[in-house]
């Protein structure tokens, strides 16, 4: 499995914050942030169970979150 870099991650992360910043002031913005990281989650449990489904360990599930292999469990069984 590979995974996009930090520096990939980061960079697009700050470009859509820039877009954000020019596109919605103020509370809008974070309500924008809000609804983002919900369909964010949304995927990341999508990728949990496909990861899953395709027999991948909550080990290797709780490396890849940054978490323990029993907190990957807890969140996404």
């Amino acid at each position: 499995m590979t995974s996009p870099g930090p520096t990939t991650a980061s960079t697009l992360a700050a470009q859509l914050l820039d877009a954000l910043d020019n596109a919605y002031p103020g509370a809008d913005r974070l309500a924008v942030l809000v609804q983002l990281r919900d369909l964010v989650d949304e995927q990341i449990g999508a990728e949990v169970r496909t990861m899953t489904k395709r027999h991948a360990s909550w080990t290797d599930v709780g490396r890849v979150l940054g978490i323990t292999k029993q907190g990957a469990w807890k969140r996404y069984r």
